[in-house]
């Protein structure tokens, strides 16, 4: 199979040529040990609190309408019979 040959960019060609932009020789590892210190922010649907919130007010919305059904149907057979 015939693959196609990646494009030479001129930037990417003019960036490796430049010494001036490559980083310096401690950056990676300056800016990899920074960023291993930070603690990454749970999202609030994933505690637990939130969960369980949740839960217990889904749950008190389909017993108020189940109830509400069976109601509206105690009714309309009372308003009929």
């Amino acid at each position: 199979m015939n693959e196609p040959k990646p494009r030479s960019d001129p930037i990417d060609a003019l960036l490796r040529r430049e010494p001036s932009t490559q980083p310096p020789a401690e950056f990676v590892e300056r800016v990899m040990g920074e960023l291993a210190g930070v603690t990454l922010a749970v999202p609030l649907w994933r505690r637990g609190w939130v969960q369980w919130l949740l839960l217990a007010s889904t749950l008190a919305l389909a017993i108020g309408r189940l109830a509400g059904f069976i109601f509206g149907s105690w009714i309309v057979i009372e308003l009929a019979g």
